[in-house]
């Protein structure tokens, strides 16, 4: 059977696999390609598994909830272990025996054509199934061909598959850039086993992808490859022409999209053919102007514990992208940070990481944690309510004044915001310090909101702020009320009653 898996999600796998082990799959039977089984959960769920001509899944089906909603569920997983452990002795492949790439090729030229059907289009609820099972065929026909050492065959035929899955039509949901990595991995599992004639035929076709692009997708998938691997001299040669022909056309504005990446190609190549630091510093500065490429220098330059030059680099770099404080803006942050550390500057690491928290969108606990590092405690506590109020508005500042035990400064915030989620994250915290408070605070708002609810969802939302009350110091009581003036008010609303009954008849927080 081709690699069912990759149909799955993670944990739907998971507990599957827990279903499987268990003992759940009952009444399991096959008749020519459909497997059928009773799979026993909270319920019994009926499962029925199509196979294809090629030992591929066809069609799956389940009569739970989850699989009605399109999605593969746990107790199809179930039943597919439940054959793989039936099947191992027949699914098993002979270490000698014969790949027919031929064979291989047709069959997925059949299956591409059966899910193209006659709209030549596969729908993104098609994709993935379409994809995982033509990646199918790296799991058994390329492996095998590596296991046996052939190589060139191997490579030959995960192309084919590579170049099929890209050029269908289709809305995928990022199954092509999976097929990437898979790719990707093989062609290094590949290139770790050749001898030198391989590693050229390789070289060879990656190169005419890059050379004549007919695809973005392998294009790029090629150009990392390539840029990556081959040091054999000529190969590195042939490299360095093509980094030139692509600066030149970077240069002349031809490339719009991180063009600079062709330059910090062209100097691990230089350094593969024994150009010194020096020579590549001054090339480097060529492009001194090109600020894209300012903090690839940059790095180049720390590499080299040349830190006053890189701080000089980065620091220029950051004032020119002040104005537009965003990924470059953080990436040159990050960097200098570490190297005022390294050279002892305390107040410009401060600087530059409460610049950062100011505008950062990424890991602000982290830079947080940094910063408040830095600081003796007195001078910290000093300065951490300045610190927070100017913190991103991407960031919770909630979070931070909980983090700092400023309960009055959160307080606050929470009455400004009457916000009932804000409430349901951090009554609890505040409930011992300022009990009354909290519980009216949140009375008031929910009689807000009560009255806007119109549906089930929002009457269970409703219920769950009434039981978070209710757990609240001196808040059952005021919950209690909340219930015997809801009962009246809302009388009408038979959703709302059926859902306050329900709480009120099973939480015992109500008894």
């Amino acid at each position: 059977m081709t690699n069912w898996k990759r149909l799955f999600d993670a944990e739907i796998i998971e507990r599957g696999r827990r279903y499987f082990y268990a003992g759940k799959v009952k009444e399991y039977s096959e008749y020519d390609r459909v497997v059928m089984a009773t799979v026993s959960g909270a319920h019994n769920y009926e499962v029925f598994i199509q196979l294809d001509e090629g030992g591929g899944i066809y069609n799956t089906d389940c009569d739970c909830p989850y699989a009605d909603s399109g999605l593969n569920c746990k107790h199809e997983a179930a039943v597919l272990f439940e054959y793989e452990n039936r099947h191992k002795a027949e699914t098993a492949i002979p270490q000698d025996a014969a790949a027919d790439i031929d064979l291989t090729k047709t069959k997925i030229q059949h299956l591409r054509r059966r899910y193209l059907g006659r709209d030549g289009f596969i729908e993104y609820w098609q994709a993935r199934r379409f994809v995982a099972e033509i990646l199918g065929f790296l799991d058994k026909d390329v492996n095998l061909l590596i296991r046996q050492g052939k190589l060139l065959d191997a490579f030959d035929l995960v192309n084919f598959i590579f170049e099929k899955i890209c050029n269908t039509p289709m809305d995928d949901d990022g199954e092509i850039m999976e097929t990437v990595d898979e790719v990707s991995s093989i062609w290094q599992e590949i290139y770790n086993k050749a001898d030198s004639k391989t590693r050229k035929t390789m070289f060879d076709w990656l190169m005419r992808k890059l050379i004549n692009p007919k695809n973005e997708v392998i294009t790029q998938a090629a150009e990392i490859f390539v840029m990556s691997a081959f040091e054999d001299r000529n190969e590195l040669d042939q490299k360095l022409r093509y980094c030139n022909k692509m600066i030149n056309k970077y240069n002349k504005g031809e490339i719009e999209y991180d063009g600079s990446r062709w330059i910090v190609y062209k100097v691990k190549i230089l350094e593969q053919l024994g150009y010194s630091d020096e020579d590549i510093q001054n090339y480097y500065k060529k492009f001194k102007e090109d600020s894209a490429l300012s903090i690839y220098y940059a790095d180049w330059l720390i590499l080299k514990n040349k830190h006053e030059d890189a701080r000089e680099i980065l620091e220029k770099t950051l004032k020119e992208s002040s104005n537009n404080r965003g990924h470059r803006f953080c990436e040159c942050g990050e960097r200098l940070e570490k190297i005022y550390g390294i050279m002892g500057d305390i107040e410009s690491q401060k600087m530059i990481l409460q610049e950062m928290l100011c505008c950062h969108i990424g890991d602000d606990e982290r830079l947080y944690n940094r910063l408040k590092s830095l600081y003796e405690k007195d001078e910290w506590n000093k300065s951490r309510a300045s610190i927070i109020r100017h913190l991103s508005r991407h960031y919770d500042k909630l979070h931070y004044y909980e983090k700092e035990k400023m309960y009055d400064e959160l307080i606050d915030i929470i009455k400004r915001r009457r916000s009932l989620n804000d409430l349901w994250k951090y009554a609890n915290k505040l409930s011992d310090k300022y009990p009354s408070e909290i519980v009216e605070l949140y009375i008031s708002i929910l009689k807000e909101v009560a009255p806007q609810a119109q549906n089930r969802m929002q009457y269970k939302d409703l219920m769950k702020h009434l039981k978070k009350i209710s757990q609240l110091n001196k808040g059952n009581k005021k919950a209690l009320a909340l219930v015997d003036e809801w009962r009246i008010i809302f009388k009408n609303k038979r959703a709302m009653m059926d859902e306050l009954n329900k709480v009120f008849r099973n939480d015992s927080i109500f008894k």
